[in-house]
């Protein structure tokens, strides 16, 4: 479902609020939307903004601000919030009453944005953010998708079924209707009969699932450890009726220690098949693991857009504000480090965001405080910024953090997930978002507002001029993500 920008007059308005309104005569061009992304997601009991930004800078204050904020469920339009000025009283529906407000001190920068608290699975739906200043109006559809993340899925070990052993995986809390899956040993998806899956939904909208499976990798090992144990017994048999015949001959004597050599080089042989088995067993969990944390971060996505305001000359944003391009260089050109900053900054919670950054061979991705925000863009460079910057930086290939040199793989670094934590860990992680590993992680010791930071390093002496692009994050959840 698409996010729709549409222009309907005044009588529009008066049908959708039932209300009288003084006639006004819509002046195009004054003022614009700027187009959200196509949905807004957000996470059920949580806080939600549900975007509605002009592209003006600032709004005299001697024009006249009228905002209604409809909510359509089914016939019914709801009253979600109404604002006609400082000195008349906000209107709402007691349903929404101490949940939905507006960003008052933003009003005059155009941001007529909806904060909605304590998000319900009723308030799922199309919302019309319908705004009036002077004599021009104009409204904007913003669709709301909400969604939950479930417990930890929990495995438990049941008794033996068949050829292999039981395992079931239960979780609770989810929330739209999930799909499980089983992996096997290879990764690969594991055919179960779908009408093992018990799926209810709990009072609250939410869902529970309970998935019984048998493991598949598991029953192969204990063949391999029994096959071993089995051989060794035998050539120890062996050995011992040896043994009991070494006094008839010389010749005797020489097989016992033939057959001796034979013992140990197959006990070795053994051990090394069970220490292989094992390690690869090991070395699989790892990187199941290490793909759910990725998964898990990649939950947590955020709309990330570019500040126009704070970016260095050379540099130019698409449209969009996603998209973030060097001008052509020019001969003589001084070696810089062209440089935009994020348009909102982050002062709690969890968030997420990907940038594609292509075959560069020099970039900077990270966040940096509100202070050195300020004085980046006051000094058009960054190479003065103190302690409160915190990045993965690409140097002629080779990835840094801070001044630590990080190993690297050669696969593919185009695209490179970000991961602000400052809820429990306090850190700023990096990953490879194509392959889903984990690069690096940063601890954050600041209390202060954080933006997202991109930097296209020494942009002179890279031959690749690609862009730098933030990727918007398609956020599906499926219980396969935890296995």
């Amino acid at each position: 479902m698409a996010t729709v920008l549409k222009s309907k007059g005044l009588n529009g308005l008066k049908n959708r609020l039932n209300g009288p309104l003084a006639m006004i005569t819509k002046a195009r061009g004054q003022f614009s939307f700027i187009l959200p992304p196509n949905l807004t997601i957000g996470f059920l009991g949580k806080e939600v903004i549900l975007p509605c930004q002009l592209t003006t800078e600032t709004i005299s204050e001697s024009i006249s601000i009228d905002i209604h904020w409809i909510f359509e469920k089914s016939s019914e339009k709801i009253n979600v919030k109404s604002y006609g000025g400082k000195n008349k009283e906000d209107m709402q529906d007691g349903r929404y009453q101490d949940r939905a407000d507006l960003f008052y001190n933003e009003l005059n920068r155009g941001n007529m944005s909806l904060k909605l608290k304590n998000s319900q699975i009723s308030d799922q739906g199309k919302y019309t953010c319908m705004v009036s200043l002077g004599d021009w109006f104009d409204e904007l559809d913003v669709e709301l998708n909400l969604t939950a993340n479930g417990a930890e899925p929990a495995i438990a070990l049941e008794l033996y079924k068949g050829q292999g052993i039981g395992l079931t995986c239960s979780s609770s809390g989810w929330y739209p209707k999930p799909q499980v899956l089983w992996l096997d040993s290879k990764g690969k998806p594991q055919t179960e009969k779908a009408e093992a899956t018990n799926i209810q939904q709990e009072p609250g909208g939410t869902f529970n699932v309970f998935y019984p499976s048998t493991s598949p990798w598991l029953p192969p090992f204990i063949i391999i450890l029994l096959l071993s144990l089995c051989l060794t017994i035998f050539l120890v048999y062996k050995l011992i009726q040896s043994y009991q015949t070494v006094s008839q001959s010389v010749e005797k004597k020489n097989a016992i220690k033939a057959e001796q050599e034979h013992l140990n080089h197959a006990i070795d042989i053994g051990r090394t098949t069970s220490q292989t088995a094992v390690a690869d067993l090991q070395k699989r969990s790892a990187r199941l693991t290490e793909e759910l944390d990725f998964r898990r971060a990649q939950c947590l996505a955020a709309s990330v857009i570019l500040d126009p305001d704070c970016k260095h000359p050379e540099v130019t944003i698409s449209e969009s504000n996603r998209i973030a391009q060097l001008k052509p260089p020019t001969a003589g050109q001084p070696v810089t480090a062209p440089f935009v900053m994020g348009k909102e900054g982050y002062a709690a919670g969890k968030h997420y965001w990907e940038v594609k950054v292509g075959d560069r061979l020099d970039w900077e991705l990270g966040v940096l405080t509100q202070a050195s925000r300020d004085k980046a863009k006051k000094e058009m460079s960054v190479d003065s910024l103190g302690e409160e910057f915190w990045t993965l930086r690409s140097c002629r290939g080779d990835l840094f953090s801070g001044k630590d040199k990080i190993n690297k793989i050669e696969v593919s670094y185009s695209v490179i997930g970000i991961f602000l934590d400052q809820q429990d860990a306090r850190t700023i992680s990096f990953y490879n978002a194509l392959l889903m590993f984990h690069m690096c992680s940063i601890p954050i010791q600041s209390e202060e507002k954080l933006f997202p930071f991109f930097s296209f390093g020494k942009a002179a002496e890279d031959k690749d001029q690609s862009p730098l692009e933030i990727i918007p994050v398609s956020v599906t959840v499926h219980s396969n993500n935890f296995q």
